[in-house]
């Protein structure tokens, strides 16, 4: 109705009309994304923020340390800067919040200019080798559904699994541990704090507690990702640029939290169960399913995906922490558009890989021996128990089917508002009417 108001809106053309009805039946598609997004709303709000125990006492039934993990990899642009001041601010909060004897910062990295002053912070420097070759070769021949062929025999470009197998293999962390999974820059709060270390304790207490014959498994959780300024980090590297424009697309980005508190936040309530993509910031694993599974290559960003769902096909679960971490905004709506045009091209490529999980399993970088636990204990434990058994081939096809359901709608959700803003400059023609 705003275009009927506004003196500059055009009128549609017939050909131009019928673009925007095929626009407007495409964006129904988004309806599934937009309504689990606000059932996570409805049912699960934000400001009604879970109120946790006393930390003291959380603190004495935590049962190992908490490793805080940073990469940061040099090819795929990671700004070094963003990354010191990440890996600062987490120093600070904790140093205020927990003793010194209970976390531990890593950061793994590619860079070997990249440097953080600190005894708290512990930082690896991976190298390339040979055995990145062999991992290429065996890769171009099973990758794909073996479609593929071998093109060079040298050592291949650095990921951020090998970034991630690299910490884990020279982590001082021992079973009971903890991995705390923190991206490139994400910046963490008091409050995040609070829900890590009350989700632990509440695992290792449970571990404990479980009977000999049916042991239980420590569950891994997740958290929000929130864009924007914070009370720890208000600067030009974590908050909103000085220009006015700059606050565009930081609210577009508010999405993202949107789609974690709603989607995400949902799924995990219902049914403990990754079927959406999840942010590669603020996931805690324990060290043994960390180990047990290793990292496999996988589309950019969607590291931490493939290790939820691969980890899910063996029986494992998460939850969720109602708290989150925040992250830099993007500093236009082209690199915005650009994110997330790619973050959709990539979740669309794991799409096709959940279906070769085994084969991607044998070419994992990580390794489950070294800590007293092996793979054969993470492959054991289903859901929150382990009753034993052989695992499943593959991720099942109602994962497979609601992931891609779940990623398609969410792409077309943000065609809706795009053509809601376009409505007020386009004026429809009436059907069986003119223009004139």
């Amino acid at each position: 109705l705003a275009a009927y108001v506004n003196p500059n809106a055009l009128w549609l053309n017939e050909r131009q009309d019928l673009a925007w009805r095929v626009c407007v039946c495409v964006a129904l598609l988004g309806v599934p994304a937009m309504a689990l997004n606000l059932c996570g709303y409805l049912l699960f709000p934000p400001v009604w923020g879970e109120r946790f125990p006393d930390r003291d006492r959380a603190l004495e039934e935590l049962g190992g340390r908490l490793h805080f993990r940073f990469h940061h990899l040099r090819r795929r642009g990671d700004s070094p800067g963003r990354t010191k001041s990440a890996v600062e601010v987490c120093v600070d909060v904790l140093s205020r919040t927990l003793p010194s004897a209970l976390w531990e910062v890593e950061v793994v990295t590619d860079d070997t200019e990249l440097y953080v002053a600190s005894s708290h912070v512990r930082e690896f420097v991976y190298k390339p080798d040979t055995t990145q070759s062999a991992l290429a070769l065996a890769q171009s021949k099973t990758g794909g559904g073996g479609s593929r062929k071998p093109t060079h025999h040298g050592p291949t470009r650095t990921r951020v699994c090998h970034l991630l197998a690299h910490a884990s293999s020279q982590s001082s962390a021992h079973w009971g541990d903890w991995i705390v999974h923190m991206g490139t820059d994400a910046v963490l709060n008091q409050r995040a704090v609070d829900a890590i270390v009350f989700h632990c304790a509440r695992e290792s207490r449970l571990v404990a507690l479980s009977p000999g014959k049916r042991p239980c498994a420590r569950r891994g959780a997740q958290g929000a990702a929130y864009p924007g300024l914070t009370r720890t980090a208000n600067d030009v590297h974590h908050g909103v640029g000085p220009s006015v424009l700059a606050w565009i697309p930081a609210v577009a980005e508010v999405a993202r939290a949107g789609e974690c508190h709603g989607s995400i936040r949902a799924a995990y309530g219902f049914s403990q169960r990754v079927v959406c993509p999840v942010p590669e910031c603020f996931v805690v694993v324990p060290l043994e399913l960390e180990r047990g599974l290793g990292h496999v290559p996988a589309p950019p960003r969607t590291e931490m995906t493939s290790f939820a769902l691969r980890a899910q096909a063996r029986g494992a679960r998460f939850a969720w922490l109602d708290a989150g971490v925040h992250v830099p905004v993007r500093r236009s709506l082209s690199a915005l558009f650009r994110l997330r045009v790619a973050d959709s091209a990539a979740n669309f490529a794991l799409w096709r890989r959940l279906a070769h999980v085994n084969q991607d399993d044998g070419l994992r970088t990580g390794t489950g021996t070294g800590t007293g636990t092996g793979t054969g204990t993470v492959h054991k434990r289903g859901g929150n128990e382990a009753p034993g058994g052989d695992l499943e081939p593959a991720v099942d096809f109602t994962t497979r089917f609601r992931f891609a359901a779940l990623c398609v709608s969410s792409a077309l959700a943000k065609l809706a508002p795009a053509l809601v803003v376009l409505g007020a400059w386009a004026k429809r023609r009436p059907t069986g009417g003119s223009n004139d």
